[in-house]
């Protein structure tokens, strides 16, 4: 059973709105994808064949609820970009997130060539419409957000709203030995 909730809004000048197309069967994913004006772009982690069989096999015993996220520009039947997401609970907090659960290593929104080419400031506001649009969460948790998805900028890596999750520290070998010396703990 596919619902459907509707945002209105303006980006750049041009009326927007947000479909959410919740519980997407195959045939609308494959739709939706193959719609996107001069084709899609994303990581193999938001392609339609991993997000089918997330939404089948993973989202329907972990999460409230799943869909996409289709941002159109009013009058046009073609969506501009895609946001595939999942509701879960972590106590009474309704948490929305990407498609990952643990299982994705790159995540970000799908994007038409068609929105890519317009540059970076109608890329964010498109994605800000999105993340307003997000139906019934409490809070949008999104991790493993690279630079880049496919030949374009991952808008939700620099949103004004992101923030690193942590850093990658090392240390030297030497100190690491010495350390373990000191302490008698083989490392």
């Amino acid at each position: 059973m596919a619902g459907k909730e509707t945002f209105r809004g303006q980006v750049a000048g041009q009326k927007l709105h947000v479909v959410w197309h919740e519980k997407p069967g195959a045939d609308l994913l494959h739709s939706l994808w193959a719609s996107l004006p001069g084709g899609a772009i994303c990581s193999a982690f938001q392609a339609p064949r991993f997000v089918e069989c997330f939404f089948q096999e993973m989202a329907p015993a972990a999460c409230d609820t799943f869909g996409v996220l289709a941002a159109y520009r009013t009058g046009l039947q073609d969506p501009i970009a895609l946001l595939p997401l999942i509701r879960f609970r972590k106590g009474p907090v309704r948490i929305a997130s990407t498609p990952d659960l643990g299982v994705a290593d790159q995540n970000g929104p799908v994007l038409s060539e068609a929105l890519a080419n317009e540059g970076d400031e109608t890329v964010q506001a498109v994605i800000s419409a999105m993340i307003e649009a997000i139906p019934g969460a409490d809070v949008v948790d999104i991790k493993k957000l690279h630079v880049s998805i496919g030949s374009a900028h991952n808008p939700f890596f620099v949103h004004p709203n992101a923030s690193p999750e942590s850093s990658s520290l090392f240390l030297e070998t030497d100190a690491l030995l010495a350390a373990g010396v000191k302490s008698g703990i083989s490392i």
